[in-house]
């Protein structure tokens, strides 16, 4: 009986070690660096979504038009530099890096920008 509690305990903390591992990529903030392919500020005015080309899936989800990546113009300290830094980049066909924040609270298939730069 012993024997088998033991055993027991083993494969519980495996599968919580298992679990935590998972998990554990899901909480690191992103970062990408690429040609902004498109660019939408949203209905509300203060919303802006991003798709960087080829970048990766973030917040474990596509959204249905390709964005990666949004921020609030309303509530992003540095929201209309880092708009005006992007804008710039599209313009001019150069790469940009997004470093997201590892939270996805605008849109929950898109990481929300941290911060940006240019190249």
């Amino acid at each position: 009986a012993l024997c088998l509690k033991q055993n027991g305990r083993k494969k519980l903390k495996s599968i919580f070690i298992t679990i935590g591992v998972l998990f554990s990529g899901l909480s690191q903030a992103s970062s990408v660096t690429g040609e902004i392919e498109k660019l939408i500020i949203g209905r509300q005015g203060h919303q802006v979504f991003v798709h960087i080309k080829g970048a990766p899936q973030t917040c474990g989800k596509d959204h249905s038009l390709g964005f990666n990546y949004a921020f609030s113009l309303k509530d992003h300290g540095a929201g209309k530099e880092i708009l005006s830094a992007m804008l710039a980049v599209q313009v001019s066909g150069r790469r940009i890096t997004i470093q997201g924040e590892s939270q996805c609270t605008i849109d929950g298939h898109m990481e929300n920008v941290a911060y940006v730069y240019t190249y």
